[in-house]
């Protein structure tokens, strides 16, 4: 099936997609390689598939190892055949928090690490997804993205 997608949608989908891209190189800079000491699920609506229990227990003491991007998609890897992913829309924001600084209004999943900082999902919408998952294999394909994180 084929169809038209209108300007406005275009630029829509175009900002998401920058928006994707920017939270994925923020997260690189900042979240990766550190020691996540907890997790705390503060709305399970924002998970898909699994519980609130199993989603913290699957990202304690776990390191993201990379941050990758498909599409309005953006992936974590914990480990080689262990990613969260994360579904941002148009509200959703991701946030390194400095040690002792205010959480947002609308903080949906706060990740502690050890170093004391945090990286809260903020949403004033509560329909985006958040899931541990197996390798993305079927989106990536085995290639390296641009930042050199491996999907194989």
């Amino acid at each position: 099936m084929l169809s038209f997608v209108g300007d406005s949608q275009f630029l829509i989908l175009m900002l998401i997609f920058k928006k994707v891209e920017m939270a994925r190189r923020y997260l690189q800079a900042t979240a990766c390689y550190q020691t996540i000491r907890a997790a705390e699920v503060r709305d399970e609506r924002i998970l898909a598939k699994v519980s609130a229990t199993e989603f913290e227990e699957a990202l304690a003491g776990k390191q993201f190892h990379c941050a990758m991007r498909h599409g309005k998609r953006l992936f974590l890897k914990l480990h080689d055949s262990l990613w969260l992913a994360l579904h941002l829309g148009l509200t959703g924001r991701l946030i390194y928090l400095e040690n002792g600084a205010e959480e947002p209004r609308h903080t949906r999943l706060l990740i502690s690490f050890r170093n004391g900082r945090n990286l809260g999902f903020e949403d004033p919408q509560d329909l985006r997804r958040g899931e541990p998952r197996e390798k993305p294999r079927c989106l990536f394909g085995g290639a390296k993205d641009r930042a050199g994180c491996s999907a194989a």
